[in-house]
């Protein structure tokens, strides 16, 4: 590799909130021991497998080291009352990764008041977020999908792994197999960001351009990753990227604002093989996208790795982190932030509208076009 890893992990945390996310982070870790990791949870049991000081526990004198049992507002409440110690173990942190598992307690419940903590931090913040398989319920899909609304009032952008379409890939057909298949993904998802932050490589792609990408992303990130090696390694990556189910079958490059692409080779990595991926995935994607590449040499690598990273525009109005997902600890939470929608003008309160096809102009850009503001 061209880094030496310990110049760069001051900057990056991997942390795993809840228990697929610790779950997760915790084998990655296993696999690359050098990487930053902090494992977030109520539940003591996910303490396993990494040191003290990489694990933070929350919830303590409501949980008694369990976990929270599928509540909700007990997962938010317990990550909100560590708040100030957390936010001091991101100060110095660049750019956080987040990885969590939408739908239960722990993470459900946390993940947007750790955005926020991060956030005040003023780290950049990136959430790898599982949904769950659609056989759990539509009321767990529910919650997760409010939960993505709520991180994404101060999440720098979201990555989604839709657990019911990975199933696909399940080499046989069991709930273990399915489960498995998710796990694999989420792994290989946070090392791919990990490795992308982490070194420049050839082609000056690093955390920087992370950075650029984030700032003109705006809501909903996709990752995907594919492995080959042998003749025509090349052509058969970008073949299976392109039909793979986190790009929707390529469908999501066609649409893409911008994309992120990593190639990863050891030493016989060719020039050639460079062309030919970013042309084939160059020919998926508009016009107008923002493109950047990097290429890196890592001894360890047996075969090509390419990772694309994909950036969408989010089309609906940000929702307030603060308000609790469940209004209560069985109902469904409604309440959202309105900024600048009260009916009231105050001393303009008599003066008619100022309406222009359709769009009442005395209401400002930004609301009247869910623009998200710049921090």
């Amino acid at each position: 590799m061209e880094n030496n890893p310990s110049q760069k992990m001051p900057s990056f945390l991997l942390v795993g909130l809840g228990g697929s996310g610790c779950d997760a982070v915790r084998k990655v870790y296993q696999q690359q021991p050098f990487i930053p990791v902090l494992l977030i949870d109520t539940d003591e049991r996910s303490y396993v497998g990494v040191t003290e000081d990489q694990f933070f526990s929350v919830g303590n004198n409501v949980t008694n080291g369990l976990s929270s049992g599928g509540d909700i507002e007990l997962g938010r409440q317990s990550v909100e009352k560590e708040a100030s110690r957390l936010r001091a173990r991101f100060d110095s942190v660049d750019l956080l990764l987040i990885v969590t598992g939408l739908g239960g307690g722990t993470g459900t419940g946390a993940s947007p008041v750790l955005v926020r903590i991060a956030r005040e931090a003023k780290a950049q913040t990136l959430v790898l977020a599982s949904l769950p398989f659609a056989f759990e319920g539509k009321q767990r899909m529910q919650v997760a999908e409010e939960a993505i609304r709520r991180i994404r009032s101060n999440a720098d952008a979201i990555i989604q792994l839709p657990n019911e379409r990975l199933k696909r890939e399940a080499t046989e057909d069991s709930p273990q197999a399915a489960f498995s298949v998710s796990h694999r993904y989420m792994m290989d998802a946070a090392e791919s960001l990990w490795f992308m932050c982490s070194f420049k490589g050839h082609c000056g792609l690093d955390f920087a351009s992370i950075k650029t990408l984030l700032r003109a992303c705006d809501g909903f990130c996709h990752i995907a990753s594919v492995e080959f090696s042998g003749i025509d390694q090349a052509e058969q990556a970008s073949r299976v990227l392109l039909k793979h189910p986190l790009m929707n079958r390529g469908l999501l490059l066609e649409g893409a604002a911008g994309v992120i692409i990593s190639i990863r080779g050891n030493h016989a990595l060719r020039m050639q093989e460079v062309e030919i991926i970013m042309e084939q995935l160059g020919n998926k994607l508009p016009e107008e996208a923002h493109i950047n590449f990097g290429v890196s040499v890592d001894e360890k690598q047996i075969g090509l790795k390419v990772v694309a990273l994909v950036t969408e525009t989010w089309k609906e109005p940000l929702v307030d982190s603060e308000t609790s997902i469940f209004t209560n600890r069985s109902g469904f939470g409604q309440r959202e932030l309105a900024l600048g929608t009260s009916s009231s003008k105050g001393i303009f309160s008599s003066m008619e509208a100022t309406v222009k096809n359709s769009e009442d102009l005395d209401v400002p850009t930004y609301l009247r076009k869910n623009i998200k503001l710049p921090r």
